[in-house]
């Protein structure tokens, strides 16, 4: 009987720990991601094989964001400006020229000046801040 108990007290604390570690990131408001941030690269999945991306993120206090990405098939940067707000927990940023449709990026992990964003077309983004 007691350890049955040791036993169940031992898994309890174990998902008490992983609980913990899957929780999300909170934010509380746009100043926590206000600022400039390059997106180093990109993945489907934390299981796999990250691509090199070039990408910048300038996220304002008035709640617009400047997305400037050189893709591989482009001879100069493209530039984007469109509007942002934190909304249950999320980053929803508008789709220029697409009124009312917007992406969704999760705040997966950040710490210091680096952040992990889950969402978009590209699944992860491995962003630091500039």
């Amino acid at each position: 009987m007691k350890q049955n108990r040791l036993k169940i007290g031992v898994v309890l604390v174990f998902l008490l720990a992983a609980g913990n570690v899957l929780a999300a990131v909170e934010i509380k408001d746009k100043s926590e991601i206000v600022g400039t941030w390059v997106v180093e690269a990109t993945a489907p999945s934390l299981k796999r094989e990250k691509k090199p991306a070039d990408q910048t993120w300038e996220f304002r206090a008035d709640g617009t964001v400047t997305i400037v990405s050189r893709p591989r098939w482009a001879n100069s940067d493209i530039k984007q400006t469109t509007t942002y707000t934190i909304e249950n927990n999320m980053i929803k940023i508008a789709r220029p020229g697409r009124p009312g449709k917007f992406d969704r990026y999760k705040i997966h992990e950040k710490q210091g000046n680096e952040m992990v964003l889950k969402g978009g077309m590209e699944g992860y983004y491995f962003m630091v801040k500039k």
